[in-house]
């Protein structure tokens, strides 16, 4: 793994320095040429997001039928979202004090509530079946399940359930899809996170065993450990207190977090068209890799096996210790004004502890974002959608 990041940063970083567009694929082909390309939900960065072409082939049914169940999908998230905050603050119905919020109310609810439940889902499905035309009436768009309700109002019947909907314009009624339909996309992945975090122990509420192991953990004032997640080992892979374990998974951490913080400016440079000389023809992301010349490899390896065997491990080197897991200074000195000092140093040592560990802590998130900034992107060049995120390349 470690290898495969090194590898990536130096790659985006050898060609830094001829315009270039990331290579085509199909998924991009698609968003642009699908014909539902102009539905609402189809917006920046992605476009509209098919990369599977469930609605290549243009069927208004089968695209009205998914977006139906999108749309309730989200309106249920939502629902759900705030159902949890609630209960999670404590607010309860009269008459149910004593039911716990989270996972555990699904085994303390009583059998009448799921047999309420149970048909309130029924009724709901059957009136508003598939978004079919119930009672004569056709739904505006998928998801309008107002079934021609009416309301006598001043002697003049209005629809019930409208708020006023059918006086609105047409962008101000795409509008307000809009937003519901990203606030349930958002809510769905939201509810999720929330159920994921509260099973890894990490939402305040019941205790699970990982959160005790969160609590008890030796290294849990370590740089990294902070809100929401505090010390973040759901695996228990440093539980059993092991400095040296815990000081080569750091290390590695902080030194593939390097590596992506390089990587991903190596790649928004050479998509903007910066080059160095004699490099101009090489193109920019993953299609650099086959065009690199034989000697820039053989650069890249004694580069990366000369800093390997340097900073082995973080291990002493030549009667030096590393400070903390990725001072890879080694006891390097320079002699200035007759005085011996540290090189590469900087200050470092003349700053107080406090100051060291928060840079220490920025670096290492900076790293975390990198190594997820990295990923994101060469994902989203092999699904074409790399010319929307990076507007300026030329």
């Amino acid at each position: 793994m470690k290898s495969v990041a090194v590898f990536a940063a130096l790659c985006s970083s050898a060609v830094a320095f001829a315009p270039a567009k990331g290579p085509a694929s199909p998924s991009s082909a698609l968003h642009a040429a699908s014909p539902f390309a102009d539905e609402i939900g189809a917006q920046v960065p992605l476009g509209f997001w098919d990369p599977l072409g469930i609605c290549a082939d243009g069927d208004r049914e089968n695209f009205d039928r998914l977006r139906y169940v999108e749309i309730k999908h989200g309106r249920v998230a939502m629902l759900a979202v705030v159902g949890y905050l609630t209960t999670y603050a404590g607010v309860r119905f009269p008459g149910a004090e004593d039911i716990p919020a989270g996972f555990a109310a699904w085994g303390a609810l009583p059998l009448n509530v799921w047999v309420q439940m149970f048909f309130t889902w029924s009724a709901m499905e059957m009136i508003n079946r598939d978004a079919s035309e119930v009672h004569g009436y056709k739904p505006e768009f998928p998801g309008d399940f107002r079934n021609g309700s009416k309301i006598n109002l001043d002697g003049k019947e209005k629809p019930f359930l409208d708020f006023g909907w059918d006086e609105q314009s047409e962008e101000w009624k795409r509008s307000k899809r809009s937003i519901e339909l990203n606030n349930g996309r958002a809510a769905q992945m939201g509810i999720l996170g929330l159920m994921v975090h509260e099973q890894m122990g990490n939402i305040e509420g019941p205790a699970s065993p990982s959160s005790a192991l969160h609590a008890a953990s030796p290294f849990a004032d370590e740089i990294g450990a902070q809100v929401p997640l505090g010390f973040w080992d759901p695996l228990g892979i440093c539980a059993d207190g092991d400095r040296e374990n815990f000081d080569r998974l750091r290390y590695v951490e902080i030194k593939h977090g390097r590596v992506a913080m390089l990587a991903v400016v190596g790649y928004l440079t050479t998509y903007a068209g910066v080059r160095f000389p004699g490099a101009e023809d090489i193109p920019a992301g993953f299609a650099a890799w086959g065009a690199l010349p034989l000697n820039v490899w053989v650069q890249m390896f004694f580069t990366w096996s000369a800093m390997e065997m340097i900073n082995r491990d973080a291990s002493e080197v030549h009667g030096y210790k590393p400070e903390f897991p990725g001072d890879f200074r080694n006891g390097s000195k320079i002699n200035l004004d007759g005085k011996e000092k540290p090189f590469l140093d900087f200050g470092w040592d003349e700053q107080s502890e406090e100051w060291k560990r928060s840079k220490r802590s920025i670096e290492l998130n900076n790293g975390r974002a990198a190594q997820m900034g990295i990923l994101g992107l060469m994902v989203h060049e092999q699904m074409g959608n790399i010319d929307a995120i990076l507007p300026f390349q030329h």
